[in-house]
C-alpha cells in the first residue's frame, strides 16, 4: 500500500512534466505573429504621404559620369558605408560611397570565367558581392569593390539566395524541379537548402512537386535583413522565417490575407472558378527595427502595407509615395530597401528638379536649393533616405 502511495504522486508528477513540455512545444511551434491584410481596406489616396511614417527625409545625389549612367534601377543594397545599385538594363552593379561618389562597377558580360549573361539578383555581405546569373545558373563572387574572385557552380535551378558570410549560404529553390540535381531518399522536394562551403548541409520546407505550381509567378526577393537579423520569406506558405548561420529556421510572422489567401494545397487543385487575380500575393517584404513593409498584388495592382512592430498599427496604401514635407515624390515603394533603420529609395533627377522649380518658395525646400542648382535633368537618380518614426 505504501508503494502505491509513493508511486501515484510520482506518476502524476511525470504526467504534469510531460504535459508542460508538450504545451511548451506547442507554444514554440506557434510562436509567430500574424499580420492581417485586407485588400478591401486600402486607402484610396493617389499618393501615400511619407509624413505618416517619417519626420526626416534625406537626399543623396549619385555621381553622374559618361561611364556611369543608369537605365533601370531594380535593386539597391547598403553595406559598410557603400551603396550597391543594380542597373537591370545595363546589366551592371555600380558601387558608390555614402555621399554618392562613384567608386567602381561590376560589368562582366559574356560566357567566359567570371562573366555573366544576366543578373537576376545580387547580395552583399561584409566583404563580398554575389551575383546570380539565372541563365548560366551560377553565382559569381566579387570583392567589395568589384574584383572577380571565383564562381560558385551550384548546378541548381533556383529563385533566390543569401550569403550570411563566405561559408554559410541559403538557396531558395522555390517550386523548381531539382530532383535530378539533388540526391535524396525522400519522394518530396525541398524549397530551401542551407549550404556550408558550397555543400548542402540541410534541406528544409518539403513539398510534392506539381507542374501546376509553376503557373503562379513567385516574388523575386525572398530574403530580407536589418542589422544582424536575417529573414526568409516563403511566398507559398506566406510565412516569414528567421534564419541563422547554423542552418536553423523558425517562424516569426504569418502574412494573413484571409479569404484572399491562396494556399499551396489549393493551387494544386485549382479549378479556375475564381480568378487567380482575386487572390493576394506578396511581391516584396522588407523589415527595419521598427516597421515591416509588405508589397502585395491584388487584381493586377500592387499595394503597400506598412506595419508598426511596436504599436501594431498599420497602413494599407498605394505604392506611389510623396514626401509631403517637401512635395517631392519617390520612384515607387516597390523598389525600396533598408539602410540601417531607415528605408531607402530614389527619385529621378528630372522629377526632383520639376517639383523644386514649382514649389521653390516653400521654406522646407530652401536647404535643397544648392543641390537643385548642381544637378541636371539628365543626371542619375537621387537616393532618398526615409527615417522612420512610430505611428
Amino acid at each position: 500500500m505504501k508503494e502505491i502511495k509513493i508511486i501515484l504522486p510520482l506518476v502524476l508528477f511525470l504526467l504534469i512534466i510531460q504535459y508542460s513540455c508538450k504545451q511548451a512545444e506547442d507554444r514554440s511551434q506557434a510562436d509567430f505573429e500574424s499580420i492581417r491584410i485586407n485588400p478591401k481596406d486600402i486607402n484610396p489616396e493617389k499618393y501615400f504621404s511619407i509624413s505618416k511614417i517619417s519626420n526626416k527625409v534625406e537626399y543623396i545625389p549619385i555621381e553622374t559620369r559618361n561611364d556611369v549612367v543608369f537605365g533601370e534601377i531594380t535593386q539597391i543594397e547598403f553595406r559598410k558605408g557603400r551603396y550597391y545599385i543594380l542597373d537591370k538594363i545595363g546589366k551592371s552593379i555600380y558601387i558608390f560611397n555614402g555621399e554618392g561618389k562613384f567608386l567602381s562597377k561590376i560589368r562582366n558580360i559574356g560566357k567566359g570565367p567570371g562573366e555573366y549573361l544576366s543578373i537576376s539578383s545580387f547580395a552583399v555581405d561584409k566583404s563580398q558581392v554575389y551575383i546570380h546569373d539565372d541563365r548560366k545558373q551560377i553565382i559569381l563572387v566579387y570583392d567589395s569593390l568589384g574584383k572577380f574572385l571565383y564562381e560558385d557552380k551550384t548546378t541548381l535551378i533556383f529563385n533566390d539566395f543569401y550569403f550570411i558570410n563566405k561559408e554559410h549560404s541559403y538557396i531558395y529553390l522555390g517550386t523548381f524541379d531539382n530532383s535530378n540535381r539533388i540526391k535524396t531518399n525522400s519522394s518530396n522536394l525541398n524549397r530551401l537548402i542551407f549550404r556550408k562551403n558550397a555543400k548542402i548541409v540541410k534541406m528544409q520546407l518539403p513539398f510534392k512537386y506539381d507542374e501546376k505550381l509553376r503557373q503562379y509567378p513567385e516574388m523575386t526577393n525572398h530574403f530580407s535583413s536589418f542589422q544582424d537579423t536575417i529573414s526568409f520569406i516563403d511566398g507559398l506558405d506566406n510565412f516569414v522565417y528567421r534564419i541563422n548561420e547554423e542552418g536553423n529556421i523558425s517562424k516569426r510572422f504569418f502574412v494573413d490575407f484571409g479569404e484572399y489567401y491562396f494556399p499551396i494545397e489549393d493551387r494544386m487543385k485549382y479549378n479556375g472558378k475564381r480568378s487567380s487575380l482575386d487572390f493576394c500575393k506578396m511581391t516584396k517584404f522588407i523589415e527595419t527595427p521598427t516597421i515591416i513593409l509588405i508589397n502585395y498584388s491584388h487584381k493586377n495592382r500592387i499595394y503597400s502595407f506598412i506595419y508598426s512592430k511596436k504599436s501594431k498599427n498599420s497602413l494599407n496604401t498605394v505604392t506611389s509615395w510623396l514626401n509631403d514635407l517637401k512635395y517631392i515624390p519617390i520612384s515607387s515603394a516597390s523598389n525600396l530597401s533598408v539602410q540601417d533603420s531607415s528605408l531607402l529609395g530614389y527619385v529621378d533627377a528630372k522629377a526632383f528638379k520639376n517639383v523644386f522649380n514649382q514649389h521653390n518658395t516653400l521654406p522646407s525646400l530652401l536647404n535643397l536649393k544648392e543641390m537643385n542648382e548642381r544637378i541636371l535633368d539628365s543626371d542619375n537618380p537621387i537616393l532618398v533616405k526615409i527615417s522612420i518614426k512610430d505611428f
